[in-house]
C-alpha cells in the first residue's frame, strides 16, 4: 500500500531496463548483466515508500551494468 505515482513510474522504467538488460545479458552469456537484469525487475516491489531510494537503487544497478557491460 505505501506507493506513489513517483515510486511506480521509477519501478515502471527501472523494470523495463531490467528486462532488456537480462535479455542482453542471455544473449551474450554474462551472468553479471542477467543477475542485474533480474535485481532491476525485482527491486521496485520492495521499495515502496521512498522514491528517493528507488532511484539511487536503480541509478547504483545500472552504473554496474554499464560497468560490467564495458568489460
Amino acid at each position: 500500500a505505501g506507493f506513489s505515482f513517483w515510486t511506480l513510474f521509477i519501478g515502471f522504467v527501472a523494470s523495463i531496463f531490467g528486462y532488456w538488460i537480462f535479455k542482453q545479458g542471455r544473449r551474450k552469456g554474462n551472468f553479471g548483466l542477467i543477475g542485474i537484469g533480474i535485481a532491476m525487475m525485482v527491486y521496485p516491489y520492495f521499495v515502496t515508500a521512498n522514491a528517493w531510494l528507488c532511484f539511487g537503487i536503480g541509478a547504483v544497478l545500472g552504473f554496474l551494468a554499464y560497468k560490467i557491460w564495458n568489460n
